[in-house]
């Protein structure tokens, strides 16, 4: 709950930090654009005049762009639709959300911190945010409407927060595991615990550490093979040692799941290439060692 509350009050802080560099006018029951407003306040920029944001308060319910909404809603400065209420049940590109749902369209994800910090590597700087009146199922998998979900512009599921132990793509994460899916397929999974994911005990992520500032997680292929991940502890993997080193890199694994790169965890001889304790390796789909070398972190 105190976390959904820092949310929220960050997300008013934005609001407020981007009306004070603007001018507002307000009217009372006016129409305009097709529609019926009983209040409607436009935020116009102090130094250019250009129109900001609209927010108004409709007579009824309404439909806007096709989506069925709440009386309150807000508009860009070109009266695109930006927030929100859905009145009513409705579908966007195959995924069905409730009425009760709040729904703010392509918001940019920079500003926002705390465990957003784990959507910042998807790419995807626009995003919309949901948030529902209970748990939702999304592809099969119940999140915590606690908290915000989200999803990219075009309406692909982006990430949302497990509400309790699910299954993403055959592997079991434990409840408040943040889930988040990229562009290319892979699934980035940050655990507030040490999961065991396909014999591998891997470190967790403590996204809601307040200085926690973004990470790699754990992250699967879009199969569901085990992609990279920080061990616990020195692991051994196909006879090689491995490191436990987030300053040097995880372990990444083929989609075979054999070794692709690690760090030495000890003196060892490979393919009778002497690997030093802390070098990088890096090997072929066949177990191949391809290079070995002394990582300079510092130049």
């Amino acid at each position: 709950m105190m976390r959904k509350l820092l949310v929220q009050v960050f997300t008013l802080l934005i609001l407020v930090s981007c009306h004070a560099q603007s001018k507002k006018y307000s009217y009372e029951n006016i129409k305009i654009h097709g529609y019926n407003f009983k209040q409607l306040t436009i935020f116009v920029d102090k130094k250019t005049g250009d129109t900001l944001e609209i927010e108004g308060l409709m007579d009824v319910r309404t439909l806007i762009d096709g989506v069925p909404c709440e009386p309150e809603v807000s508009f860009t400065g070109d009266w695109t639709l930006s927030r929100f209420t859905l009145a009513e049940e409705h579908t966007f590109n195959g995924y069905i959300l409730p009425a009760g749902t709040g729904i703010e369209l392509k918001i940019s994800i920079q500003p926002l911190k705390m465990h957003y910090f784990a959507l910042r590597g998807s790419k995807n700087y626009a995003v919309n945010m949901c948030n529902f009146l209970a748990d939702p199922v999304i592809d099969g998998v119940v999140y915590d409407h606690e908290y915000p979900v989200f999803f990219r512009k075009d309406w692909i599921f982006l990430g949302g927060i497990l509400a309790e132990d699910d299954t993403i793509a055959g592997n079991i994460f434990p409840t408040a595991t943040y889930v988040r899916h990229d562009d290319d397929g892979s699934i980035h999974c940050f655990c507030p615990s040490d999961p065991v994911v396909q014999g591998y005990q891997c470190s967790g992520t403590d996204y809601n550490r307040f200085l926690w500032t973004g990470g790699t997680g754990i992250i699967l292929y879009p199969g569901g093979n085990l992609k990279y991940f920080q061990p616990v502890d020195e692991i051994e993997i196909g006879g090689v040692h491995c490191r436990p080193s987030a300053s040097r890199g995880g372990v990444t694994l083929y989609e075979n799941g054999r070794l692709k790169e690690c760090t030495s965890a000890r003196d060892q001889t490979i393919d009778g290439v002497f690997c030093g304790k802390k070098y990088n390796m890096k090997f072929d789909e066949h177990g191949g060692l391809i290079s070995a070398e002394k990582e300079k972190i510092f130049d």
